[in-house]
C-alpha cells in the first residue's frame, strides 16, 4: 500500500498526524484519507479489519474538505471495543503515492503525544 507507520493508542482521540484537506472519509469512519499543500496523499486506517465493525464504534469530528493542522482533533474510537472483538487497534497512517523522490523518515518511535513530530516526508 506504500510507506507507513502505526501508532498504537493509549486514548480514544484520534488526531490529525499532517496538516491538509481531509479528502474523503470511508462510510464507516474507520479511515480517512488526507492530502497536503504539496500534493502528498495519506490514508489513516483506525484499526486492523475494523470494517467489519461497520462504523458503530467510531466518531469522526472532521468532514470532508476540512482544513486540519497536525495535532488537531479529528475524532474518537472505541479502543476496547475494538479490542474485544479481536482486532487490531493499531492506528496506520500510510502514505500510498509516496514515489522514490521522497521518502518517509522516523524521528521518533516511541511513546509519543498528539503535539510531537514523529516523522518526515
Amino acid at each position: 500500500m506504500g510507506e507507513e507507520f502505526y501508532v498504537l493508542p493509549h486514548a480514544k482521540e484520534i488526531y490529525a498526524p499532517i496538516e491538509g484537506i481531509i479528502d474523503s472519509i470511508f462510510p464507516t469512519k474507520h479511515a480517512f484519507t488526507m492530502k497536503t499543500g504539496s500534493g502528498i496523499s495519506v490514508l489513516v486506517h483506525i484499526g486492523t479489519d475494523t470494517v467489519q465493525l461497520e462504523g458503530i464504534l467510531f466518531e469522526l469530528n472532521a468532514n470532508e474538505r476540512d482544513y486540519v493542522k497536525p495535532g488537531d482533533l479529528l475524532g474518537t474510537a472505541d479502543f476496547e471495543y475494538i479490542k474485544d472483538k479481536g482486532k487490531g487497534i493499531e492506528v496506520y497512517v500510510v502514505f500510498p503515492e509516496l514515489d522514490y523522490s521522497k521518502e518517509l523518515m522516523l524521528i521518533k518511535r516511541d511513546t509519543v503525544s498528539n503535539q510531537d513530530v514523529i516523522g518526515t516526508v
